[in-house]
């Protein structure tokens, strides 16, 4: 049922990205949901640090855990239609693949819609750097958005899917969580606060994930390039390894791409290649899926 499930959100997706109602997954509730949990319990011991984070999200995993075993008591169809309900809230919130075509596509001949493809690419550009494109004179737009679409791949679904295929739609649920309330935390002193540790928990979460996205890149481009970027980034890193997740799937991907992260020489080319390098992978995935469902471990 888990593969099932993860076919029929993902074909929703993509229907909801073709229907523009992508806006219905956003996750703007869940900074007032922590605000108000955290107003609860800030003078509680660690409150604001460790056991915030825990309760904020696990919370709402634990809900989705209950609910799926309520239905599965009288519904296995219930809980399934749940189950996928759950995926598809936690995928996203935006489908990459759709997004990375129309960037490509805004960037047309059609000089008529110049001024509204140049606004349409931008926009999405912002979204997949998670902030107002500000690139200097030398640098390529193309390329940023490439290496930003190979660290949002898992971000949106690669991790999710993992999660989910784990622990089923609450571990789905727990690492949305994670994310958004690393995403979404406000500024406060030191690594140990609120902020400190609700990062270090959604780095954990992404970390397993993270590596295995970026061994499929590998798998599923130029193995040799994406192995060795990968080793030449560990040899300079001195970032703690919960915080290494996102450059490791840039360097990765980007080998597995043949282009060295951090240069200036993409184009438009690479965004059509990470778009494909993306579908290879995510069909690497779901071969995968599938023959463990065959043999009984999912």
């Amino acid at each position: 049922m888990t593969f099932l499930a993860i076919l029929v959100a993902l074909a929703l997706e993509r229907a909801l990205h073709a229907a523009e109602l992508e806006h219905l997954r956003q996750g703007n509730w869940f900074a007032a949901y922590r605000d108000a949990m955290l107003a609860r319990i800030d003078r509680l011991p660690g409150g604001d640090g460790p056991l915030g984070v825990a309760l904020i999200c696990l919370i709402p995993a634990v809900l989705v855990w209950g609910i799926i075993w309520f239905f599965a008591q009288y519904s296995t169809v219930l809980a399934f239609v749940f189950s996928v309900g759950v995926l598809l809230y936690c995928l996203g919130p935006r489908e990459l693949l759709s997004q990375l075509k129309d960037y490509v596509d805004a960037h047309g001949d059609n000089e008529a819609q110049a001024g509204t493809g140049e606004e349409t690419a931008r926009a999405i550009a912002g979204d997949l750097m998670e902030s107002e494109p500000a690139l200097g004179p030398e640098e390529d737009p193309h390329r940023a958005v490439t290496e930003a679409a190979l660290v949002r791949a898992n971000d949106r679904l690669f991790a999710v899917l993992f999660w989910f295929a784990v622990a089923g739609p609450a571990g789905a649920a727990l690492y949305r969580g994670a994310h958004l309330n690393a995403r979404n935390t406000f500024a406060d002193p030191g690594e140990g606060g609120y902020t400190g540790v609700a990062s270090t928990f959604e780095g954990l979460m992404a970390w397993l994930p993270a590596r295995i996205l970026a061994l499929t890149y590998a798998l599923t481009g130029s193995f040799e390039e994406a192995m060795a970027d990968w080793k030449a980034y560990y040899e300079e890193c001195t970032d703690p390894f919960f915080e290494t997740s996102q450059a490791i799937l840039s360097c990765a991907g980007c080998g597995a791409m043949r282009i060295s992260a951090g240069s200036h020489e993409a184009g438009l080319a690479e965004v059509r290649g990470v778009r494909s390098l993306l579908k290879r992978s995510l069909l690497l995935w779901l071969a995968l899926l599938a023959v463990l469902t065959l043999v009984g471990l999912t």
